[in-house]
């Protein structure tokens, strides 16, 4: 992949989230994720991951220990963002972390608020952290793309053109917008889930059941999840520095689930949409129908 010849900062690193594919500004299919270091001392933004063309040996899932290289990002000023050598990525074999060690890995990163984070971001820059709402405000929404903002619209268009140039990759479903409104010390606030696995959880309930699908994620992401400790990965982006978006985890919870076959929308593997628990982790990638490289050229600039 791009950057092979580039050296940078070793490291391990837990990862903790990853949001659903968005296009760069050079029309490549990027995926954006967070990691907390194996020391447990710093949470960072791992980028450009061209997640869907990484050898599958080096596709990794949620609370897997990876290591790779990271430069210092030239146009990124937030200071938790690290640039992935992406040759270097690499599974570390058999270390997933068990679900009660999990909550001491991310509890050093959890702020007092929403507002509280904010704050933060305004005095130190700091741009990734995590959140708990008060659970008895938390609601679930969500928006048509066809009714999707001139930069909603720009940036689905943009993705669009992404997969129908790269032959390399299947199409991934995208119909709905997805939200989270809630409380955080006393004030209201509407963010928008960026994580992959609500996506892939409305792709299996639309084909399971149909018109029903909207409303059982209502129940799932809305009451499910919710009694399950629920806390939100918080981050912005680089075009808007100062809004924090959303990555949904549920901390402590423990379901069972039923597996899937892998296919090009498949990017769970489980119908369920508990790809973002975290004491009962499960995959949230696809395993690429294609082994293709992308050729050497610049980074792309994230837009995450």
């Amino acid at each position: 992949m791009n950057m092979a010849k580039d050296h940078g900062k070793k490291q391990r690193v837990w990862i903790l989230t990853k949001a659903f594919p968005q296009p760069s500004q050079h029309h490549e299919e990027t995926v954006c994720c967070a990691g907390i270091t194996e020391d447990g001392r710093e949470m960072q933004r791992l980028y450009p991951i061209h997640y869907r063309l990484l050898k599958p040996l080096q596709q990794f899932e949620r609370y897997e220990l990876v290591t790779l290289e990271t430069l210092q990002p030239t146009d990124d000023p937030r200071p938790e963002s690290a640039q992935v050598v992406e040759d270097s990525i690499a599974l570390v074999t058999g270390h997933t972390l068990p679900p009660r060690q999990r909550f001491k890995l991310w509890l050093p990163f959890v702020a007092d608020s929403l507002e509280a984070l904010q704050q933060e971001n305004i005095e130190t820059g700091r741009s990734l952290g995590i959140v708990h709402p008060d659970p008895a405000s938390v609601r679930f929404s969500w928006k048509s793309t066809t009714d999707a903002s001139d930069e909603e619209c720009e940036n689905l268009w943009v993705g669009r053109q992404v997969m129908l140039l790269d032959k390399e990759l299947p199409p991934l479903q995208k119909d709905f917008t997805f939200f989270y409104t809630f409380t955080t010390g006393q004030k209201r606030h509407r963010r928008q889930i960026l994580d992959w696995a609500v996506q892939a959880t409305y792709y299996h309930y639309s084909k399971q059941y149909g018109d029903e699908a909207l409303p059982r994620m209502r129940t799932m992401w809305q009451e499910s999840f919710v009694k399950q400790n629920l806390h939100l990965v918080m981050g912005t982006m680089l075009t808007h520095p100062r809004a924090f978006n959303a990555n949904s985890e549920q901390f402590e919870g423990s379901l069972e689930v039923a597996s899937w076959r892998t296919d090009p929308n498949n990017l769970t593997e489980y119908d369920d949409g508990l790809a973002c628990t975290v004491d009962h982790t499960l995959p949230c990638g696809l395993s690429p129908l294609a082994r293709g490289r992308l050729g050497a050229g610049p980074a792309p600039r994230a837009l995450c």
